[in-house]
């Protein structure tokens, strides 16, 4: 998939959604396959769900907002690589995740979202129909896929990166300051994204290699 559009179902979810808690109350961010692709990101497939955002301290408001939707109560999920506050929202069938403090470790890194404090900030702003919504930066999307090894995803999202790579830069030290990486996660970066992580990782790596 290619084009830069939802279908109008997915559209309907977000701006009812939206409606109901405009992201500026209380802050929240669409991510996941319907923020790719509202950023130019090729995806193998039409985003099917909704994937939301937001800090532990405004997911019980988010949730109380959209309780009119809501097919369960917010609860923590604990696996082995993630932790997250889940709760999740349905109409016409078309289901909606809310991803409350969001944390994966892997033991190459571990990165927590911070949505207020973090990524609020640096996000892209965009207009869905008359809605102005905040997204997840595709530097968040890079390092959450290169964590759970999706190498296509990552991909793509390099390549869109890369064609303009100061507007991510802000991003990315954002996403950066909330990662506790080795220096073979940071290298990875580095390949893939030079110019973006031109300013950020290499005088990390810098430092530590004069402190050995």
């Amino acid at each position: 998939m290619n084009e830069h559009s939802l279908s109008q179902s997915l559209e309907n979810c977000i701006c009812l959604l939206t409606e109901a808690c405009p992201p500026g109350t209380l802050p929240w961010m669409l991510g996941g396959s319907c923020g790719l692709v509202l950023q130019g990101v090729d995806i193998d497939r039409e985003p099917r769900d909704i994937d939301m955002y937001a800090d532990e301290a405004e997911a019980g408001s988010l949730h109380r907002a959209w309780g009119v939707w809501s097919t369960d109560k917010p609860e923590w999920s604990f696996t082995d690589r993630y932790r997250s506050l889940l709760s999740h929202y349905c109409h016409e069938r078309v289901t909606a995740e809310l991803v409350g403090s969001f944390k994966v470790t892997t033991p190459e890194c571990r990165y927590e979202t911070v949505i207020v404090e973090g990524l609020w900030p640096v996000g892209p702003e965009h207009i869905l129909g008359r809605h102005n919504i905040r997204l997840m930066p595709l530097a968040h999307e890079l390092v959450f896929n290169l964590l759970r090894e999706r190498e296509d995803r990552t991909q793509a999202i390099v390549r869109v990166m890369n064609r303009e790579p100061d507007q991510h830069v802000a991003a990315m030290r954002a996403v950066w300051n909330r990662c506790q990486a080795s220096s073979r996660f940071a290298e990875r970066l580095c390949a893939l994204c030079p110019q973006v992580m031109a300013g950020i990782i290499p005088s990390r790596i810098d430092r530590e290699g004069e402190e050995e």
